[in-house]
């Protein structure tokens, strides 16, 4: 049946595909890859089983969010933001401060990327940057999102790094644009437009 299709529609197709899979990579990053790279890591260095154990609930607890992410597609953006990025705080132990305006309405595919991002967001400031608290903000067409920790030099992100790749491929996926603003010593600011 493939080789009945034309050649702009198995294009199409390839594309289609291709997306998927870089939406794929970028979830499992998001979320379980990072939770299942911290328990490597505390293997290799022997840490004790019950030291493990939070770490892979976490991991569950990502994979369940994602499922039920995808079973929800008319879930409200600022129900979505709240659970996501208020899971995360509770996991990595960072507070957060939400600011949401709930009658910003925008489209499934839009509603994921801009969860993906704030998510990816919080994870970031509460792991690598030292964060004591972290600001989420929805308004019209902006999502915010600061904190208070360490910074770093965006030009550079942090070596081997999916992180930020991640959050530009989302932005870009929905038609937005990604701004960071951030320097050692400073914090981290992500907005996205659109």
């Amino acid at each position: 049946m493939f080789e009945q299709l034309g050649v702009r529609n198995r294009r199409a197709i390839a594309r289609a595909v291709e997306a998927e899979r870089r939406r794929f990579a970028r979830d499992l990053h998001d979320g379980v890859l990072q939770e299942l790279g911290w328990v490597r890591s505390a293997l290799l260095r022997g840490a004790p089983a019950a030291e493990l154990l939070p770490a892979v609930d976490r991991a569950m607890t990502e994979l369940r969010d994602a499922i039920a992410a995808k079973a929800a597609p008319d879930e409200p953006l600022a129900v979505a933001l709240t659970r996501a990025v208020l899971g995360v705080g509770d996991r990595l132990g960072v507070p957060i401060t939400l600011t949401l305006d709930e009658a910003v309405v925008v489209a499934p595919a839009v509603r994921d990327g801009l969860v993906g991002v704030a998510r990816e967001a919080v994870t970031n400031a509460a792991r690598h940057g030292g964060s004591s608290t972290v600001r989420v903000t929805l308004s019209h067409r902006r999502l915010t999102v600061g904190d208070d920790g360490g910074g770093f030099d965006p030009t550079y992100g942090r070596p081997g790094g999916f992180g930020l790749t991640s959050m530009r491929e989302r932005a870009d996926a929905i038609g937005a644009v990604l701004t960071i603003t951030s320097a050692p010593g400073h914090g981290t600011g992500v907005e996205v437009t659109w």
